[in-house]
């Protein structure tokens, strides 16, 4: 199988001698002033946190001096369970305000909240909160900074 990339016009280009790349991976970032076109599926691996349903966790951060919003898909799995919540946050030199715009969940309730503390100048930080009837939650935590 050959992998080839190659510039034309100012676009990198992957190309392959197998019809089904398995993987194509990039060092710690990928940076790009114009549109990522993928054709086919992307999957993130966000980072994980594991908390108990006694307990409120720090599940994500960002640098208030850099960005000034946030976007967070937390999936969270306790037990069988499981839930997904999509954050929103946005802080300024005083204050942070966050908004759970997506909440859904297989049990009859949620059974994490959310929280955020920290404004521009500081570290913003999203909490979990555990409130289920199982004893382990994980969360998993995708991120999009906006500058």
């Amino acid at each position: 199988m050959t992998r080839i990339v190659k510039k034309i016009s100012g676009q990198y280009i992957v190309e392959s001698s197998d019809a089904n790349i398995a993987d194509i991976v990039f060092g710690s970032s990928l940076r790009s002033d114009a549109s990522v076109v993928i054709n086919g599926n992307l999957i993130l691996s966000g980072t994980s946190t594991t908390f108990t349903n006694a307990e409120t966790k720090a599940i994500a951060t960002f640098d208030g001096n850099t960005y000034h919003s946030a976007k967070y898909a937390v999936s969270i799995v306790n037990g069988t369970e499981s839930q997904l919540a999509e954050i929103m946050i946005t802080a300024n030199a005083t204050a942070t305000q966050a908004n759970v715009t997506h909440n859904v969940y297989t049990d009859a309730v949620a059974f994490a909240t959310f929280a955020v503390t920290g404004n521009v100048g500081n570290t913003v930080t999203l909490s979990a909160s555990g409130t289920g009837a199982g004893t382990s939650n994980t969360a998993k935590v995708q991120r999009l900074y906006i500058l």
